[in-house]
């Protein structure tokens, strides 16, 4: 992750619809491999199909805001799905120009955890 930006991880955010793409290897002191995770740059967000069809390739009520939606009567409307990713995501962005603008040490995975 960190050769994406010039080696500093902290300050770029990862918006995809898969996980199994953006994993890290966890490293011991020695530089082995320990074990493989979630990026934490990651912000998982429901898959979009531009076909018909491409509801019935995945189950849709596994995804969490699904979940948070069928809690409030609503049913799955992508439109809504992008308001809300993108009220997290000013959540997120002003999160971290709010440290970094008080000049402490800013990090989008941290912002991510806290707005999360």
């Amino acid at each position: 992750m960190k050769d994406l930006a010039g080696g500093d991880d902290s300050i770029f955010a990862i918006i995809d619809d898969r996980s199994d793409v953006w994993i890290q290897d966890v490293k011991n002191d020695e530089g082995q491999v320990i074990n493989r995770v979630q990026s934490s740059n990651l912000i998982l967000i429901p898959p979009f199909f531009y076909w018909n069809n491409g509801k019935e390739a995945i189950d849709l009520k596994k995804a969490s805001f699904i979940q948070d939606l069928a809690l409030i009567g609503k049913e799955y409307d992508l439109d809504l799905s992008l308001i809300m990713h993108l009220k997290f995501l000013n959540r997120v962005h002003a999160n971290f120009y709010e440290k970094n603008d008080k000049g402490l040490k800013a990090d989008i995975k941290e912002s991510i955890k806290e707005c999360t």
